[in-house]
């Protein structure tokens, strides 16, 4: 069943329907998102015609993340889901604030993010662009 994904303001294809969620493959990739976020196509139409739910969710996509005061652990899942979003919509590189402090919080989020596969390249930016308290991530 194709489907317009709103979070994404894209077109998908439901592979699985599980209680409020449904897991949609959109160009290869595929994930679970609620029901909320998704309309029915018509064959004719790219634009959604039909909810499959009555709420709509909002949207979480962004190019930059701010983990000042946080804790490697704290910081973990937000990177987690600010690159999957990141990913899913498209964006190409993205900056990671973590700021200067000790280093620790920096060393840790590099080395978590040079393991992930989705991840090309780590960068530091020039010192007026924020320097050692940002990590530029390519996608």
């Amino acid at each position: 069943m194709r489907v317009w994904v709103a979070d994404f303001d894209a077109e998908a294809r439901i592979l699985a329907l599980n209680g409020n969620q449904a897991t949609v493959d959109m160009n290869g990739i595929s994930f679970k998102t609620k029901l909320s976020s998704l309309y029915l196509l018509t064959n004719e139409e790219t634009k959604p015609i039909i909810p499959l739910a009555t709420s709509r969710a909002i949207p979480k996509v962004q190019t930059e993340l701010k983990l000042l005061g946080l804790t490697f652990d704290e910081a973990m899942p937000l990177i987690d889901e600010f690159l999957d979003n990141a990913a899913l919509s498209g964006f190409g590189t993205l900056r990671i604030v973590h700021g200067k402090g000790t280093g620790v919080l920096r060393t840790k989020v590099r080395d978590y993010l040079s393991r992930k596969k989705i991840v090309k390249s780590i960068e530091t930016p020039p010192l007026f662009e924020g320097g050692n308290g940002v990590t530029l991530v390519k996608l």
